[in-house]
């Protein structure tokens, strides 16, 4: 947490809420949804903003379904999970 660094767990509590939450079913979960931001971001150095942002999705304010999200994503990633 860059603002408060002793309240690490707030910081990860709010990433899970935020983001992990509306990964599921896939996203099974706390887990899984930051084993699988370490493997995507650190070990597989992949970059989902940008991903989607190729998909025309970027964070304007305009809603987009967790379908256009997922084939996004898959797109990019070859379909792997």
């Amino acid at each position: 947490n860059v603002f408060n660094r002793a309240d690490n767990e707030s910081f990860w509590e709010t990433q899970w809420e935020k983001h992990g939450t509306c990964g599921s079913p896939t996203i099974k979960d706390k887990n899984h949804y930051f084993e699988t931001v370490i493997r995507m971001y650190i070990t597989e150095k992949q970059n989902v903003s940008h991903y989607l942002s190729k998909a025309n999705i970027n964070p304007d304010g305009i809603a987009r379904t967790r379908k256009d999200i997922e084939i996004a994503i898959r797109n990019s990633t070859n379909d792997k999970e």
